[in-house]
């Protein structure tokens, strides 16, 4: 019999709110290369275009999912749809199964990818009180810090300044923050 071919489509963006969600300010990620896998075996590949948008045609039903390696530095949403690499130089990201059946149209195969930020900075005693880190001005170690997501006052991450008095915070994902400093 007749065999109606069926289609797989998506996005590809960059989530600059770290939500998943494409919006409508975001960029899709032009020349990003996808796989398109059948019970396992690579049956097609393409490149996103301008708009991040990417289309397998021509399906017959079947068992699929689809793949794509993150440029470098780049991690995915926290709630994507996508799955990351089981090991953190895993840059490979694939969809879950996907289940066609014939003249079947998914359309919303997509993830957002963003880059983790850092926060960092110096605690010092500022004799001259200019907020400037001057050459006499010696680092404070061992002060507590704590990063906090805006709103609320969840804590995030906590560390505790070097012997140089400098701090930082690692794989941030976008957002507002505040830092608190505990009173020694």
């Amino acid at each position: 019999g007749l065999i109606i071919p069926s289609k797989i489509s998506g996005f590809l963006w960059l989530d600059s709110n770290g939500d998943a969600q494409k919006s409508p300010e975001e960029q899709g990620l032009n020349g990003i290369e996808l796989t398109l896998y059948e019970n396992e075996l690579p049956v097609a590949q393409i490149m996103t275009d301008e708009d991040g948008h990417y289309e397998f045609t021509g399906l017959k039903p079947g068992s699929y999912h689809c793949c794509f390696n993150r440029p470098d530095g780049a991690r995915l949403p926290f709630n994507s749809t996508f799955l990351a690499g089981a090991e953190e130089t895993d840059n490979t990201s694939c969809s879950q199964i996907i289940q066609l059946t014939q003249d079947h149209e998914i359309t919303n195969i997509g993830t957002g990818i963003l880059y983790f930020g850092k926060v960092a900075g110096n605690i010092w005693l500022d004799h001259n009180e200019n907020g400037v880190i001057d050459q006499s001005e010696p680092g404070i170690p061992g002060i507590e810090i704590s990063l906090f997501e805006l709103p609320g006052s969840t804590v995030i991450f906590e560390t505790i300044s070097d012997e140089n008095g400098r701090f930082e915070f690692e794989k941030i994902y976008p957002g507002s923050y505040f830092l608190k400093i505990r009173d020694q």
